[in-house]
């Protein structure tokens, strides 16, 4: 569509770690949606450090190669749920924006998403309880791994504020440019889910039959070597090189492995259902659907 302005009007914005990657898969392979690469640039979340895109030209950009039958351009950045103005940014770009949110229990999400950003590299806290006790001093400064350019990142309990994020989407736009999908449903009956949110989108099915399982919990052989790999990309990135030079993804296939979920006490559990409740109870309320069993 090299003679026609994209402009970007569909937005996955997370919660991360409830099917999002799956779902902008899937939706990707649609003929009438073009998902850019790569799916989470992160450039409405300016309230965000570590961001892949930061020029309106090059954002733009990401979605040069969509074909002229596309409907939809779509963004998957799931930081923008947190982001307190990311979403207000969204909007000023193009008022016509549509929205898909993807909620899951908080007390997994946590969890995942912990254990996600050990695998990456910027969290040295290899156990949940740990990070999940240095969140206040985080939020002040302490503890903030070198390789972890954003602090954010680290405040998993804000992340999982779903119930929040939710108001604040809400403040913003209207719920008929909002789509909803509880990841239980999802897990349930990926097809029905994903049928549906065609529907919203107004475009027809495009006969998928196969939902198969994306971004499985993953780990490192030796984490030292995934640091060296971010210290290597945070200097490439200050000296203004763009081009990968191709040790990335060498690595990632020797060092990567897959692990099994971390298993956390019954009082641990306890508590954090206790720390999410009443966002929890906000929560089913935005979505006019009782979710409280999730911190029951």
């Amino acid at each position: 569509m090299k003679n026609q302005k994209i402009i970007p009007n569909l937005f996955l914005i997370g919660a991360p770690k409830a099917g999002t990657t799956a779902m902008s898969k899937y939706l990707g392979d649609h003929p009438n949606i073009f998902l850019c690469d790569p799916k989470e640039p992160d450039y409405f979340n300016d309230d965000f450090s570590n961001r892949y895109v930061t020029n309106l030209e090059k954002y733009l950009s990401l979605f040069s190669a969509a074909s002229s039958d596309c409907m939809y351009f779509m963004d998957a950045s799931t930081r923008y749920l947190q982001s307190e103005r990311a979403v207000e940014n969204i909007l000023e770009f193009n008022p016509e924006s549509k929205f898909i949110v993807m909620l899951r229990n908080p007390c997994e999400i946590i969890v995942a998403l912990h254990s996600q950003y050990v695998y990456e590299g910027y969290d040295d806290q290899v156990g949940f309880e740990r990070a999940w006790r240095l969140e206040p001093y985080r939020k002040r400064g302490k503890y903030i791994p070198e390789i972890c350019i954003e602090p954010k990142m680290l405040y998993y309990r804000e992340a999982c504020l779903l119930g929040r994020h939710i108001e604040r989407l809400y403040g913003y736009v209207s719920k008929d440019r909002v789509h909803v999908i509880i990841f239980d449903d999802f897990v349930q009956n990926a097809k029905k889910v994903y049928e549906t949110l065609l529907e919203f989108l107004g475009i027809p099915s495009d006969g998928r039959e196969n939902f198969e399982r994306v971004n499985p919990r993953r780990g490192y052989r030796f984490q030292w070597l995934q640091s060296l790999v971010l210290r290597l990309g945070n200097l490439k990135r200050r000296v203004g090189i763009t081009r990968g030079l191709g040790i990335y993804n060498v690595v990632k296939k020797f060092n990567v492995v897959t692990q099994p979920t971390d298993r956390i006490s019954e009082e641990l559990l306890q508590e954090m259902k206790g720390f999410f409740r009443e966002d929890v109870k906000l929560l089913s309320e935005y979505v006019e659907r009782d979710l409280t069993h999730w911190v029951e």
